[in-house]
């Protein structure tokens, strides 16, 4: 009897072992593919909002020094994108990094709006200043078409599932954040 027991319990432990080697494993690399198309793309081709996020910090970057030439140095547009910028670039966490985006979007619309009303805004640097601005419009936009939200949202409903969520919490797997 204590024999059965023994066994029973071996077999027990055997099969929660496997349970959580392989729900480990194969939830694990699930979530590292939905991580990397964030970081690399959704098809791993480089094209990702990581990417594209630092595309508009750098343009940010343009439009401030060149709204430095034509407005005056306490301008508290200058200041709000500088400061949205360097609030995206430490940005800790998927969703962070969204709301800092769109922070640092806020702030590039209204530097922009002053730039074009100021008289003496014109020619080359004004030229280069419309390119920036376009840029980081058209990464924005780049973004709201990303595949990214929708493989994490893939990997979210396979990881709430049964019995996977149980799984997961389990090994400790996460579910993905969304850009949003």
């Amino acid at each position: 009897m204590k024999n059965r027991a023994v066994a029973a319990l071996l077999m027990l432990a055997m099969m929660f072992g496997g349970i959580y080697i392989g729900g480990r494993r194969s939830l694990g690399n699930r979530y590292d593919k939905v991580a990397g198309a964030f970081e690399n793309g959704v098809l791993d081709d480089g094209y990702s909002i990581a990417n594209d996020l630092e595309e508009i910090k750098a343009q940010a970057y343009n439009l401030c020094t060149i709204a430095k030439k034509f407005l005056p140095e306490d301008n508290a547009e200058i200041k709000a994108a500088e400061n949205a910028r360097a609030a995206l670039m430490s940005a800790v966490g998927i969703s962070d990094k969204y709301v800092k985006n769109y922070q640092l979007y806020e702030a590039v619309v209204a530097l922009y709006a002053d730039l074009k009303a100021e008289a003496s805004f014109t020619g080359s640097q004004a030229d280069m200043a419309k390119i920036a601005y376009g840029e980081i419009e058209s990464r924005n936009d780049t973004i709201k078409n990303d595949g990214y939200n929708a493989a994490a949202k893939d990997f979210n409903d396979i990881r709430n599932g049964f019995p996977t969520a149980f799984i997961a919490a389990l090994c400790g797997i996460k579910s993905a954040e969304y850009f949003s």
